[in-house]
């Protein structure tokens, strides 16, 4: 996979934090936004829910 030297791709632990974090908050269902996708891996950590709805975009064409 192809990137740029500025590239930034959040680390799992973090993205495993805010799932964590929306489920003390109640979150259970709803849309899911990830506006700059990368490596696909919010979608990809998304705790097993099928209530929600994922929509992701990514700029580069290397990309998913």
């Amino acid at each position: 996979m192809e990137s740029t030297l500025t590239a930034f791709y959040t680390p799992p632990v973090v993205i495993k934090g805010m799932y964590e974090a929306l489920d003390r908050l109640g979150f259970s269902e709803g849309s899911i936004l990830e506006p700059s996708c990368g490596t696909c891996n919010f979608f990809g950590l998304l705790p097993d829910r099928s209530e929600e709805r994922r929509v992701g975009k990514e700029c580069h064409s290397w990309c998913c």
